[in-house]
C-alpha cells in the first residue's frame, strides 16, 4: 500500500468516526431496525424449511408468523419493564435501608465503626437509586424511538424484494457477482447470528429464572429478562448480568448465603453456556478472534454506548467480510479474523 492510498484510507477512517459520533441518534434506531429485518428473515428462512405433509409453508404464512414473533417478543418486553419497574422503584428505599445496615454490620465486625472508609461523595455514587435510574436511561432512550424503528423496519421490509434489482442496476459484469455474493454471505452470517444468540440468551436467562425462583429473589422474572438481554454483549455481559441478582440479594436478605447461591448458580450457567454451548454452536462461522471482540466492544461501546455494546459483533462481522474483498484492505480483515483464513 502506497502513501497515496495509506493517506485515503486514513482520511475515509476519520470522516466515518466523525459521522458515527455526530450523527449516533440517527444511525442507531436505523442499526436497531436492521437488526430487527435480519431477525424477521432469519426466522422465515428456518420455517421455509418445515414440511407439512411434503409442502413448504407459504411465503406469506412464515411471514405473518415472523412478524408476529417479533410484536410478541416487543410487547413482552413493554409488559415485563412496566409490571416490575414501578415496585421495585417503590422497593428501593427498603433495600436502601438494608444495604445501610449492612455497612453498619461490616463495620462493626470489622472494628470500624467510627471510622469513614468511604467518603460521602463516593458513597452517593453507589446509591441504590442513582444506580437504578441510571440503568433505566438506556431503556428510555430505547423505547422513546421505538415507533421509528418499527418505521424503519416496515419500510425495509416492504422493498427488501428490490434490493437485488437495485444492486444490479448499480454494479454490472464481475463487479455485481461479487458484490451480490458478499452481501448474502452478510446477511446469512448476521441472521444466524442473532438467531442463535437469542435462543442462547433465551435459555441462560430460562435457567437463571428457575435458580431465582428457587431462592426466592424479588423480581425474578424482571432480572431474567435483564440476564437475557445483557447475554447480547459479549464477555462482560454475562458478568454484570451475574453480578445484578447477587447485589440484590445482599440487600434484600439478612444473610449471605442466597447472595453466594445466587452467584454461583447463575454464574455456573453463565460458563456452561458461554464455554461449552456457544462455541459448538457458532464454531468458526463468526470467525472473529478474542481480541477483535473486546476492542469492537470497547470502541463501539465508547461511540454508541450500551447500545454500541449489544450491535458490536454483527457490525464488526460485516466489516470483516467487506474488508477481506478489497485487496489493500484485506490484511486488516486478517488481522480482525481468529485464524487470519478467511
Amino acid at each position: 500500500m502506497n502513501l497515496y492510498k495509506a493517506t485515503a484510507l486514513l482520511i475515509i477512517f476519520c470522516l466515518t468516526l466523525g459521522l458515527l459520533i455526530v450523527g449516533k441518534d440517527f444511525l442507531i434506531p436505523i442499526v436497531i431496525a436492521l437488526g430487527g429485518w435480519f431477525f424477521f428473515n432469519a426466522v422465515a428462512n428456518i420455517l421455509g424449511k418445515i414440511k407439512i405433509r411434503r409442502r413448504v409453508m407459504p411465503l406469506w404464512v412464515r411471514y405473518v408468523i415472523a412478524s408476529g414473533s417479533i410484536v410478541l417478543f416487543t410487547y413482552l418486553i413493554v409488559q415485563i419493564i412496566s409490571a416490575n419497574v414501578v415496585q421495585l422503584s417503590y422497593q428501593i428505599v427498603f433495600y436502601e435501608e438494608n444495604f445501610q445496615n449492612l455497612q453498619a454490620s461490616l463495620k462493626e465486625r470489622l472494628g470500624l465503626e467510627n471510622a469513614n472508609v468511604l467518603s460521602p461523595e463516593v458513597m452517593s455514587r453507589f446509591k441504590l437509586d442513582s444506580i437504578f435510574l441510571r440503568l433505566l436511561e438506556s431503556f428510555t432512550s430505547l423505547v422513546g424511538n421505538t415507533l421509528l424503528i418499527i418505521i424503519y423496519l416496515i419500510f425495509l421490509l416492504l422493498e427488501q424484494h428490490l434490493f437485488g434489482k437495485k444492486l444490479r442496476l448499480i454494479f454490472t459484469g464481475k463487479s455485481a457477482m461479487v458484490m451480490a455474493v458478499n452481501i448474502e454471505k452478510i446477511k446469512r452470517t448476521i441472521e444466524s447470528y442473532i438467531l442463535l444468540k437469542t435462543l442462547i440468551s433465551l435459555l441462560t436467562g430460562l435457567l437463571s429464572y428457575v435458580i431465582m425462583r428457587i431462592i426466592g429473589v424479588d423480581f425474578a422474572l424482571f432480572w431474567a429478562f435483564l440476564i437475557f438481554l445483557l447475554n447480547y454483549i459479549p464477555n462482560i455481559g454475562s458478568m454484570i448480568a451475574t453480578l445484578f441478582p447477587a447485589l440484590l440479594c445482599l440487600v434484600q436478605f439478612d444473610t449471605l448465603a442466597p447472595a453466594l447461591i445466587v452467584f454461583f448458580g447463575i454464574g455456573t450457567v453463565q460458563f456452561a453456556v458461554g464455554n461449552l454451548l456457544e462455541p459448538r454452536i457458532f464454531g468458526k462461522s463468526l470467525n472473529l478472534s478474542a481480541l477483535t471482540v473486546i476492542l469492537a466492544l470497547t470502541f463501539w461501546g465508547m461511540i454508541w454506548g450500551i447500545i454500541g455494546m449489544f450491535l458490536c459483533v454483527p457490525i464488526t462481522v460485516a466489516l470483516l467480510i467487506i474488508l477481506n474483498n478489497f485487496e489493500d484492505t484485506r490484511p486488516f480483515a486478517i488481522l480482525l479474523s481468529d485464524d487470519g483464513e478467511i
